[in-house]
């Protein structure tokens, strides 16, 4: 999600690079920003 910056880092600090999408979705009501990281697993 846009807004767990620690769950972000955890993916980057991996090799992981958002690709600039994104998507709205709605979780028990309330709006959330997603966002996709990009990265090759198992290097």
């Amino acid at each position: 999600m846009k807004d767990n910056k620690p769950a972000q880092a955890f993916y980057v600090e991996r090799g992981f690079q958002a690709d600039g999408s994104v998507r709205a979705i709605e979780i028990g009501g309330a709006a959330l920003t997603e966002v996709r990281l990009k990265g090759r697993i198992g290097e």
